[in-house]
């Protein structure tokens, strides 16, 4: 059974209106058809793979992990995203 990745994410985007991406990504290292992602709206591959990449690695299962991010004023660029999503997802994970 598919985790419902979209309802989770719809509410916290929802719920703050300033947000102006929700990246997220859930894992299950038995299961690949249970996993998810997505940039929401990021270059591809700058958000999401990042963070499930990160979930894999720690072998962590039953978690989704999600990062929001909001206008700065300043263009990233797609490594500094990445970085930015990852890092963020890492300071997370270390309070669990």
């Amino acid at each position: 059974m598919k985790p419902p990745h979209g309802v989770c994410v719809k509410d916290m985007k929802q719920s703050d209106r300033k947000a102006r991406h929700v990246v997220f990504a859930s894992a299950s290292p038995e299961i690949r058809s249970s996993e998810g992602m997505s940039d929401d709206g990021e270059p591809r591959g700058t958000g999401g793979i990042p963070l499930l990449n990160l979930l894999r690695q720690r072998e962590l299962i039953n978690i989704l992990v999600a990062v929001t991010r909001y206008w700065g004023g300043i263009k990233l660029g797609p490594g500094n995203l990445r970085r930015a999503y990852v890092e963020a997802a890492k300071k997370a994970l270390e309070l669990i």
